[in-house]
């Protein structure tokens, strides 16, 4: 296994790495985004036997901390893993956009009882970001509580590719803060919300990308972390589940505050 550390800074092993395996699409019915339209948003990468593939999106918190869901590095080591950041297109990629992870803080209660409740956890990288117009922090001073029903959101998504060696272009839609009002809404835990549209919606290895509120101001406000999405085939709904963010600032911040 090649060390994570040189795997991610070292241009030349890059020409040695392949797309993964075939899955689903991204963000489901978006539209193609903007080179720096969401400068706060990463790829995740899962590396394993000289392949990588996204596999998740995260949010950069600090130039060290990805905030991310726990369900999406649950069965990750830091030596299997890295980051992408400040590219919209994965042909873009450039070895100073790629950071290894060092650490994974994943929340101490995740599925505790079985429903992914604290589905929330943080990267630590193996070394810090380097910000400019592309590659910047999300607004992590202020955490929306949620919303209220009906209040309009953007999420954002890269997915996974359907063919090796495609390249894949992050994806946008909007969507809005909806009831959890589904056959087993009942046992969804509060720490969740829901976010959707008839005909949009975050879909497979979407997760870990935020639900952000006033996305045209600098940062925007980041309410959830997309967590599943209730149906994603298609002619299905678009529901997609989330980890409210507003219930995890002691997380957060104590995280920001051990790794400045």
């Amino acid at each position: 296994m090649v060390n994570k550390v040189t795997f991610a800074e070292n241009l030349n092993s890059m020409s040695a790495i392949s797309v993964g395996p075939s899955f689903p699409e991204p963000v489901r019915a978006g539209f193609p985004a903007i080179l720096g339209e969401f400068p706060y948003q990463v790829s995740l990468q899962a590396y394993h036997d000289d392949e990588s593939w996204n596999h998740c999106s995260g949010s950069i918190l600090t130039n060290l901390l990805i905030l991310t869901t726990a369900s999406c590095v649950v069965h990750s080591s830091p030596e299997e893993s890295y980051i992408e950041a400040g590219l919209v297109r994965t042909e873009d990629l450039r070895v100073d956009m790629i950071r290894g992870v060092l650490k994974i803080l994943t929340h101490k209660e995740f599925n505790v009882g079985g429903r992914l409740e604290n589905d929330m956890a943080i990267l630590v990288l193996t070394s810090p970001l380097e910000f400019y117009d592309y590659v910047h922090r999300i607004n992590s001073e202020t955490y929306g509580d949620g919303g209220n029903i009906g209040t309009p959101a953007i999420v954002a998504g890269w997915g996974k590719p359907f063919m090796p060696q495609e390249n894949r272009h992050l994806f946008k839609t909007n969507v809005s803060v909806a009831s959890c009002n589904t056959a087993d809404s009942e046992i969804l835990p509060k720490t969740m919300i829901c976010a959707g549209h008839k005909k949009f919606g975050a879909c497979h290895a979407d997760s870990g990308a935020s639900l952000i509120l006033d996305a045209d101001k600098v940062g925007g406000v980041i309410i959830g972390v997309f967590s599943y999405g209730l149906e994603c085939k298609e002619g299905g709904r678009r529901l997609g589940v989330y980890t409210n963010v507003a219930h995890f600032t002691d997380f957060i911040e104590n995280a920001m505050e051990r790794y400045k």
